[in-house]
């Protein structure tokens, strides 16, 4: 029992719990979570068996094979809990391993030139652990399936500098030949300083996404109480001339009689000007659409910039309110916003459906042509890792949809274009 409690043990207890956050970090590049079968709660208990099953082993028998079977397989059946291709979840582990030997081994053969004889496993683990980490973060990086806003590069650096520094202060503390006891604390130190940066960090950035969510309610609700508004007011307006019915029709029956037809057409188009309100931009028929339209072309029209708009759709179509706010609200978003930075200030709004597809698309004015990265639109924003969300929510609900976003810059117009498929 006593070789089960030596500092060695503990310091490859602390490092293969990072070692697992990492795995945990890499299966997340490979699979989508929105696709996982089972809730976030069962995935940890899974990698956290993963853990138990791996660390037990090794520490019982000591035997590579048996090693490296407890590596492999436990991952591979959680890959089971995404839905994916066989392929993929193959794939996965016979990438994921390796990866981990090539670390270890990068990390072991310099440590034996510079040890001298001296006990080098202990800094081995911590080190190809944080190597190891460092492979995750550029793996995620360079993946395209990141659900999370995009780091610019400079605190991505930056964040990247942790797990390297790390690793050249264990080496360093290694080289100083201080007690083993003290450089094992300092590298679980290390490990743990090391996961938690990144695990506030993660977390800030999930809060900013469910701030983001937040605020898409709390205007899709606003746009909603707009157009309530907006109704209650015509109706007021309609009740008003019902009550004045009859005085009215005297008036333009007594323009008739006395030869005055261009007066009683007057009179009529006054009538239609009391009763439909100034505000109330759009008249679709479908409320969903006409309050969020209302509200965005009413926050242009205070910015001074001109709406024009284009619509054929029915009353009622099969894409969730939800998901169509988010579309419409985060387009005219962005059309406001660049279209307020020049003088010729003005946007044009089309939309049709026909019987399976949903076209939407906006044009607006721009100052400064938009980045566009890989067929998508790159806000330039400051602390850009915590924005961008608005066009991300967009394409999340493009790819529910099937669909697809378009953008093209021509004669100092900047044109999204969206493709939706609606659900049968």
């Amino acid at each position: 029992m006593s070789n089960l409690l030596t500092m060695d043990v503990l310091v490859y207890l602390a490092s293969n719990v990072f070692r697992i956050y990492v795995i945990y970090r890499f299966a997340h590049i490979f699979f989508d979570t929105n696709k996982r079968r089972t809730s976030a709660s069962i995935e940890f208990l899974c990698f956290a068996a993963y853990f138990l099953v791996n660390s037990g082993t090794y520490l019982l028998f000591q035997n590579a094979i048996l090693n490296i079977f407890t590596n492999v397989v436990p991952f591979f059946l959680i890959t089971f809990i995404f839905n994916s291709k066989f392929s993929t979840k193959l794939l996965s582990t016979f990438i994921l391993y390796p990866i981990q030997m090539v670390a270890e081994i990068i990390v072991y053969f310099p440590l034996v030139a510079i040890s001298n004889g001296a006990p080098i496993d202990t800094l081995t683990s911590i080190i190809s652990t944080l190597l190891f980490f460092v492979i995750s973060l550029v793996a995620g990086r360079m993946s395209s399936k990141q659900d999370k806003a995009e780091l610019i590069s400079s605190r991505w650096l930056a964040l990247l500098s942790i797990p390297i520094g790390s690793i050249i202060i264990a080496v360093v503390l290694f080289l100083e030949g201080n007690d083993s006891v003290w450089i094992s604390l300092a590298g679980v130190f290390l490990l743990a300083i090391n996961f938690t940066t990144f695990y506030l960090y993660e977390t800030m950035i999930r809060f900013y996404l469910e701030e983001s969510e937040k605020k898409l309610l709390i205007q899709q609700n606003q746009a909603y109480q707009r157009q309530f508004n907006l109704i209650e007011k015509n109706q007021d307006k309609v009740r008003a001339l019902r009550h004045d019915l009859k005085n009215q029709l005297n008036s333009m029956r007594s323009l008739l009689k006395v030869g005055k037809p261009n007066e009683a057409m007057k009179y009529l188009d006054g009538m239609d000007t009391f009763i439909e309100s100034g505000d109330n931009f759009v008249h679709t028929d479908n409320p969903h659409v006409d309050s969020i339209l209302n509200y965005k072309i009413a926050e242009a029209k205070v910015g001074g910039i001109t709406v024009e708009t284009d619509i054929l759709i029915p009353t009622a179509f099969r894409i969730d309110p939800f998901s169509l706010n988010v579309v419409i609200g985060n387009l005219m978003d962005n059309a406001i916003e660049a279209s307020t930075m020049v003088e010729n200030k003005h946007i044009r709004f089309v939309m049709r459906v026909d019987t399976s597809t949903l076209l939407i698309k906006v044009e607006n004015t721009y100052a400064e042509a938009p980045v566009i990265r890989n067929g998508e639109y790159v806000t330039q924003k400051p602390n850009a890792e915590f924005h961008g969300f608005g066009i991300k929510s967009v394409q999340a609900i493009l790819e529910k949809y099937n669909g697809k976003m378009e953008v093209a810059i021509k004669d100092n117009h900047f044109d999204v274009i969206i493709f939706m498929y609606l659900a049968n």
